[in-house]
């Protein structure tokens, strides 16, 4: 997959919908670029939604994060202990990271600058949704509409993820065999996952081998972390914010509570809220059309409802 400098750091991407090269990515379809979140490569992307999006006629760009994937992995910056950031954070100290969420949202900027795409809409999941609403916050001429799935407004103050959930994330697998980590990994996902709607054994083991596949660093995904602990509450910021969002968060989500979703979702003026009963904190074969179909109806309408 190709790749670009974007803000001084190596991104990879790839580009669905259109045929494209660098710098020749203009025509006249709308783009829509998808933000993943803690760890997770543009493999996580479920196929299907991305395709539902091209079937509507967008031009759609995924990318790999800093420390993630096939992009640059920042191994000059030593990773970061998560238990003693978590420490820090639960007794009201700031804790310190080797970059910020706003430094993520740069380089999809100039991701975007480097591609010559001057405007998009923004679809962001998890980690991804907290980086999108930067991308709003701080760069609103190049949002034309805002998704942010099961994601939170950063306030100190709402609910957090569930003991087992922090006690596994924390953890690491038993040996650097390939089944312990896979084992590590189908526990994680099922800790987050749908209740409604669990994955299949066979559908974790895919889900995870693509991002085996593509590239994952524990030590990326630990400094992305401490990005996501580090980053100051974006409530009076979002308060602000013009930009037609769409807001969708699962009703059981272990990892980023629906509180976080409702609460994003009442400091964006006009912000729709669709919350998804029995949804977790994944993509769940049973509910992509469903998301993939309220997506495209957000973007296709731009917030008129």
């Amino acid at each position: 997959m190709p790749s670009i400098n974007a803000n001084d750091i190596s991104i990879a991407y790839q580009i669905y919908g259109i045929e494209s090269s660098l710098g020749n990515t203009t025509q006249t379809k709308p783009w829509v670029v998808l933000v993943h979140g803690l760890g997770v490569s543009l493999a996580g992307w479920p196929t299907p939604l991305i395709d539902h999006l091209v079937a509507n006629g967008f031009a759609v760009l995924t990318f790999d994060n800093r420390d993630c994937g096939q992009s640059e992995i920042l191994a000059q910056y030593r990773p970061p202990s998560l238990a003693w950031l978590l420490l820090k954070s639960r007794i009201g100290f700031n804790p310190s990271a080797p970059y910020k969420l706003i430094d993520m949202a740069t380089d999809t900027i100039c991701l975007l600058d480097a591609l010559n795409i001057k405007a998009a809409h923004i679809v962001g999941v998890s980690m991804g949704g907290m980086i999108s609403q930067l991308i709003a916050i701080h760069y609103p001429t190049r949002v034309l509409s805002l998704s942010s799935i099961m994601s939170t407004t950063g306030r100190r103050s709402l609910p957090s993820a569930k003991t087992p959930i922090v006690k596994h994330l924390i953890s690491k697998p038993v040996s650097d065999s390939l089944d312990d980590r896979m084992a590590y990994h189908i526990k994680k996902w099922r800790l987050i996952g749908s209740p409604k709607y669990p994955s299949s054994e066979q559908r974790l083991i895919e889900i995870i081998q693509k991002q085996f596949d593509r590239g994952l660093s524990i030590d990326g995904t630990k400094r992305q972390s401490a990005a996501i602990l580090a980053a100051p509450s974006r409530v009076n910021a979002l308060q602000s914010l013009q930009t037609p969002t769409l807001v969708i968060h699962g009703s059981s989500d272990p990892l980023v509570p629906i509180e976080c979703g409702i609460d994003t979702a009442e400091n964006i003026k006009g912000a729709r809220l669709e919350i998804i009963e029995g949804m977790g904190h994944d993509f769940p074969e049973a509910l992509i059309d469903k998301i993939a179909l309220l997506v495209s109806q957000h973007i296709l309408t731009k917030g008129s409802y």
